[in-house]
């Protein structure tokens, strides 16, 4: 019997499709009930599934973890910029993953 790790690519490709799709299914379903929406730019549902993406579930889940504890803080000194849906705070991914890099987790 083969042994089943959570690193494995087949258990993470399965976590990043259970992820991607729940948050798919907030963004379309639930938030637009409980929610009037994510004052950043990319919205918090889009950052979420970009950071599952790009660094794999345990490592992507925790940074999209992390982006929406620091959100807060980013609303008073973050960069307004102006999208069709109003004004945002700019937030991207490659601001907030620089501190993994020198973890050495990759």
């Amino acid at each position: 019997m083969a042994e089943v790790r959570l690193g494995s690519r087949r258990w993470d490709g399965y976590f990043k499709d259970l992820i991607n799709g729940s948050v798919k299914i907030y963004g379309d379903v639930l938030r637009p009930a409980v929610s009037s929406g994510c004052p950043s730019y990319p919205p918090c549902s889009q950052y979420m599934i970009d950071a599952v993406t790009e660094r794999g579930f345990p490592l992507g889940l925790i940074i999209g973890l992390e982006r929406l504890l620091h959100e807060y803080g980013e609303m008073h000194s973050g960069t307004v910029i102006t999208t069709p849906d109003g004004p945002r705070i700019y937030d991207p991914l490659e601001n907030n993953t620089f501190w993994w890099s020198s973890l050495h987790i990759d």
